[in-house]
């Protein structure tokens, strides 16, 4: 089987235009750029190009491989600093809901300890559960008039209450990796 597959330029994902732009062309293309971005780049670079070769990888061509061993979770995670890294965190699946509010972003940032993890509204991304811990913790107070009338100013009454900043539902991981991880990161025992 071949390491790379031969796709025609109008089928091709931003993910196969940015590989082919940059690594077999050697442009300087951003990542986030659409499609037809990556297309005119590509035409202008190399004129004609209908096909373009990317790794069976990128073009979803199932690798043959002999299957893995079953390993166990506690097993995966090092007895090491390495093991309080957020990449061996069980995975909760989050959505953050969208909202009507043009000020607020499409893309929702959480930072852990300089760790960031960018997620869009409207769809369904698992991230690490301290990310989840973050996001579900943050709140932000909006004043809301209530009907009661100040009888000095003659303006009502503002009511202060705690909101969620960011809205979401999440389907959070089996409540035995939740506690493994908290054992393992609230007093790590680092070997």
């Amino acid at each position: 089987m071949s390491d790379t597959v031969i796709i025609p330029i109008g089928e091709a994902t931003n993910a196969q235009l940015l590989y082919y732009a940059t690594a077999v062309l050697g442009l300087d293309v951003k990542p986030g750029a659409n499609s037809t971005t990556f297309r005119a780049k590509i035409e202008a670079a190399a004129p004609g190009t209908t096909e373009i070769s990317v790794p069976a990888k990128l073009a979803g061509v199932p690798e043959v491989s002999a299957p893995d061993a079953p390993v166990a979770e506690q097993e995966a995670i090092p007895n090491s600093r390495e093991g309080l890294h957020f990449k061996y965190d069980p995975k909760v699946l989050v959505e953050v809901h969208e909202t009507a509010d043009k000020t607020r972003s499409r893309e929702v940032q959480i930072a852990v300890n300089g760790d960031v993890v960018i997620l869009q509204r409207g769809k369904k991304e698992p991230i690490p559960y301290r990310h989840y811990l973050a996001l579900r913790d943050a709140v932000e107070t909006i004043g809301r008039e209530t009907d009661e009338i100040n009888q000095v100013t003659g303006l009502p009454i503002i009511e202060f209450v705690d909101q969620p900043s960011y809205p979401h539902s999440a389907i959070l991981p089996a409540q035995e990796l939740i506690d493994a991880w908290h054992k393992r990161v609230d007093a790590p025992e680092i070997a």
